[in-house]
């Protein structure tokens, strides 16, 4: 069976007119924003217990900054990631 992919789908139209099993939808920015956020809690946990780096630290502020303030498929990332920076 042939897929016809098709990029550029809106959160709504996903939602509204793709959200079937026939469709196979998948929200590439909710799926880099999640594993962005793996990044970011693998990071924090790190430097929390006690495994420091400038690289790590600055990573962990950089994904930080690119996702604060920011919602993405309806949620609200940027308070996911205030919630798990828990500023030192």
């Amino acid at each position: 069976m042939h897929q016809e992919i098709r990029l550029g789908v809106s959160f709504y139209d996903l939602n509204e007119k793709y959200n079937e099993d026939e469709f196979s939808p998948l929200d590439g920015d909710l799926l880099h924003a999640v594993d962005r956020l793996a990044a970011f809690i693998e990071a924090k946990l790190s430097l929390d217990h006690g495994i420091k780096s400038v690289e790590l630290e600055e990573a962990a502020d950089n994904i930080f900054q690119e996702y604060k303030g920011r919602k993405i498929s309806g949620i609200d990332f940027g308070r996911i990631f205030q919630y798990f920076k828990k500023d030192e």
